[in-house]
């Protein structure tokens, strides 16, 4: 068995405004925490991209 602590920065995201209300990130953000409390995963950072278009980098921070 693997002892090493796992670190993981989740990465949730919604493309548009239709998404959000679908697949809200709160939705996702428990999803993911979740699934990392039940495997032993030590949660490092969050990062949340709310309904910004993927296509292209303008007006990203």
């Amino acid at each position: 068995m693997n002892h090493e602590k796992q670190l993981a920065a989740l990465y949730i995201r919604v493309s548009t405004e239709q998404q959000i209300e679908g697949f809200s990130l709160d939705a996702q953000r428990e999803a993911l925490l979740d699934y990392c409390r039940k495997s032993h995963i030590e949660v490092h950072k969050v990062y949340v991209d709310a309904g910004r278009s993927g296509k292209s980098v303008d007006g990203r921070p």
